[in-house]
């Protein structure tokens, strides 16, 4: 009997050419045995709602398009609590940040789609912010909105520079966010922060090897990166230099590892979900869901 595979292709991911590789990718899927279902999205959240009503009925989803593609997905079979169904990537947006940890983000598309049937498969781990799910990071402060009010037009025609140039015209608009953070072992910190980053990837944001290699993609655990708010013009010196430099011991920056996080403020704040806009909370719940995605690599 011929295996289900449901084939998701976001058509204005990066820049729109997964349209010329389709009959060659569904020959891959046809030839290969799968019985094959393709739903082309016509709006955002559309996968979610697709996966969380059908997404059991396959035993294998692939999805074309970016990081927040990815996510839908991720977070459709979620909340329809489907488990075991195999997840497979062909990346085709702007950045990739999450395809780089298997070296798919510059990878050849009929490459991309034969791992995705393929057998090699890892339980990763994913993330939930309150009841949101995400598969690689979650993010707030400056620039972190970047990638989802950018608009695509302009993303599929710079590509990853349309969010450096974006990012240079909201320098004046950066304020301080005030926050306590729980992580546990009785640690709480207190602090202005600049910008903070939850994560499970080496790339996050277009940055290569952010942690060196510390990190582990099925071990329960995000890595924790928050930068002070600079005050002075040493201070913004010292957390420019530290984190371009990878430099965690800096006096401006916070890095540690940990399953669960809680953090409060007296005003909302914005949080940016696998490049997407992920809600505002004053009061926000981070847990990691250990190794609850099936992914082919």
């Amino acid at each position: 009997m011929d295996k289900k595979l449901l084939f998701i292709v976001n058509p204005v991911s990066g820049r729109k050419t997964i349209g010329e590789h389709m009959i060659s990718i569904l020959n891959l899927f046809s030839h290969e045995k799968f019985e094959v279902t393709v739903l082309v999205t016509q709006k955002p959240r559309h996968a979610v709602e697709y996966v969380k009503e059908n997404g059991g009925d396959y035993d294998r989803i692939v999805c074309a398009g970016g990081d927040g593609t990815l996510n839908e997905v991720v977070t459709g079979l979620r909340d329809g609590r489907h488990k075991g169904v195999l997840l497979g990537y062909i990346p085709c947006g702007s950045t990739n940040d999450f395809a780089s940890n298997f070296d798919m983000a510059n990878t050849d598309v009929m490459d991309c789609a034969r791992r995705a049937i393929g057998d090699n498969i890892i339980e990763l781990d994913s993330g939930v912010l309150n009841d949101h799910s995400f598969l690689y990071t979650a993010a707030f402060g400056a620039f972190t909105d970047i990638t989802y009010t950018t608009s695509q037009n302009f993303k599929n025609v710079l590509g990853h520079q349309a969010y450096v140039i974006s990012a240079l015209n909201h320098l004046a608009d950066i304020k301080p966010i005030h926050a306590s953070i729980d992580y546990g072992q009785d640690t709480l910190i207190e602090d202005d922060f600049l910008v903070g980053i939850i994560s499970n990837s080496e790339r996050v944001a277009g940055f290569s090897n952010l942690y060196k290699g510390d990190v582990d993609l099925t071990d329960g655990l995000f890595e924790v990166l928050l930068v002070k708010y600079p005050k002075t013009i040493a201070e913004t010196s010292d957390a420019a230099t530290s984190f371009l430099q990878r430099n965690w011991n800096s006096r401006m920056l916070y890095y540690f590892k940990t399953g669960n996080l809680r953090l409060w403020s007296d005003n909302k704040i914005s949080w940016t979900l696998d490049g997407e806009f992920g809600g505002e909370y004053s009061v926000s719940t981070i847990r990691n869901r250990h190794n609850s995605v099936r992914f082919c690599v």
